[in-house]
């Protein structure tokens, strides 16, 4: 499949995983592809497409995607409550614009979201190196919810 610029990959799983593969895929290229169109417009509209092109890519230009996302993740256990914050500033500003800020609003609900859990605690404040590390947490403490739950 070269010829289609496709790499084609075996997965191993049940019938089907290949299939779920693809599209928790997508929930990360579609949420990209939303995003970049979001910022770009929203950066047009303030007439600073090109700089804020050039800041943001620049940034992320200098490592590996494994590498970044890793980050993001790690980061973002110890300081989602921050970043939703940011966010909230965000939305607004892209409602200055004249735009609906649909990506942004998605962002805040998900960093809400990871900010309820009580990872930042569930950490000491201290950012863990692997986002292995975090996804643990995040079972722990939905399954520490969960029987909360039960006994009232």
């Amino acid at each position: 499949m070269n010829k289609y610029h496709m790499q084609i990959r075996v997965i191993d799983g049940p019938a089907g995983a290949a299939a779920r593969v693809k599209l928790l895929r997508s929930v990360l290229m579609k949420s990209l592809e939303a995003a970049l169109w979001e910022t770009t417009l929203a950066a047009h509209k303030a007439g600073l497409d090109d700089v804020v092109r050039e800041v943001a890519f620049e940034w992320m230009d200098t490592m590996k995607f494994s590498f970044f996302a890793n980050r993001l993740i790690c980061t973002g256990a110890i300081h989602a409550r921050r970043r939703v914050e940011e966010v909230d500033e965000v939305v607004a500003m892209v409602r200055k614009l004249g735009m609906e800020p649909m990506v942004a609003e998605a962002a805040r609900r998900r960093l809400a979201g990871i900010a309820a859990l009580g990872l930042k605690d569930y950490f000491n404040a201290e950012e863990p190196k692997d986002y292995r590390k975090v996804l643990e947490a995040v079972d722990t403490l939905v399954a520490r919810r969960a029987e909360r739950a039960k006994e009232q």
